[in-house]
């Protein structure tokens, strides 16, 4: 859906994705690398809507969500790095 620019279509979907696994979080008492990723697409989505605030708000909580075992953190760690030298804070994105 992003990738025909289907933004809100895509928001609305991982949206639902998110919730889901949020539920399935809190049965479990432990993240799932799925609700880590929808997150960050999350945080792609509203990147490319360009509301940036509330891109950095997702790509944090998939990052204190983010399991020791999911190999994915460091894509999540740099789009997050991006995002953050793109709302101007260098010194934080280099950290």
């Amino acid at each position: 859906l992003r990738a025909m620019g289907r933004w809100e279509d895509a928001k609305r979907h991982y949206e639902i994705v998110v919730q889901l696994r949020r539920q399935q979080v809190d049965r479990e008492g432990r993240s799932r690398p799925e609700f880590v990723d929808a997150l960050r697409r999350l945080g792609e989505i509203w990147k490319d809507l360009g509301q940036l605030e509330e891109a950095k708000t997702r790509y944090e909580l998939a990052i204190s969500s983010c399991p020791d075992e999911f190999h994915n953190c460091s894509l999540l760690f740099a789009d997050f790095g991006r995002l953050l030298s793109e709302l101007g804070d260098k010194e934080q994105a280099i950290s």
